[in-house]
């Protein structure tokens, strides 16, 4: 539903979902807009379709080869902000591994920096590719934070404490520890992520749970 849920014509949501006989949002703020308004009382929580498929079932896509030889952090901003960039360059350096950029940015935003490799030419496969065998993902997408968890890589969510999205399913996974706010001052390290097992326990849990809510809205 978008950033700005408290906008939203209320009546005409209701009507749109007049006729529906189950509904479900991938994150709890939209839940409670739509059971606070009573636009719909009986709201499921599931996950995002690309987190009900296996990590295995994107092998297809990914490639056995990395596109990119070597250590890298890969960078994912999908609305290109020099603020989040900014951050990213900061890490980068931080880690001393060069950074794989597939926007473009005005020219001067790299101006005296070697470590930044452009990787433009970057279709769902090469996204894919790029997350699965990096070093380290920062972005501001979920989809890049999904990735990460489906692959097991470290990753930095950008405002993911802001986006209710991310927020959603970093706090399901118990990873919130991962998301860096625009407004630090100052950016903690933060230690590679060692408790895998917990995440995809509760990643099992939160599918399963997904699972049944179709079968039962398929069968209804």
């Amino acid at each position: 539903m978008g950033k700005n849920l408290e906008s939203l014509d209320i009546d005409y949501v209701k009507n749109s979902l007049r006729n529906f006989r189950a509904v479900s949002v991938r994150e709890s703020r939209t839940k409670a807009l739509l059971t606070n308004n009573k636009i719909f009382t009986d709201v499921s929580l599931t996950l995002d379709p690309t987190l009900l498929l296996r990590p295995s079932d994107y092998s297809i896509f990914v490639g056995d080869e990395p596109i990119i030889k070597g250590d890298y952090i890969y960078f994912y901003d999908p609305f290109v902000r020099p603020e989040f960039l900014k951050m990213a360059l900061i890490i980068a350096k931080k880690k001393g591994i060069k950074i794989v950029v597939d926007r473009f940015y005005p020219a001067n935003t790299f101006r005296g920096l070697d470590n930044v490799l452009f990787k433009i030419e970057v279709g769902p496969k090469e996204f894919l590719n790029l997350i699965k065998y990096s070093k380290l993902v920062v972005a501001h997408s979920l989809h890049a934070v999904i990735f990460s968890v489906l692959f097991k890589k470290d990753f930095y969510a950008l405002d993911g404490d802001k986006d209710s999205r991310m927020n959603y399913i970093l706090n399901a996974l118990g990873l919130e520890k991962r998301a860096i706010s625009t407004d630090d001052q100052i950016m903690n390290e933060k230690n590679s992520i060692e408790y895998w097992d917990s995440v995809y326990e509760k990643y099992e849990f939160l599918k399963m749970n997904s699972f049944s809510f179709l079968k039962k809205a398929l069968m209804a």
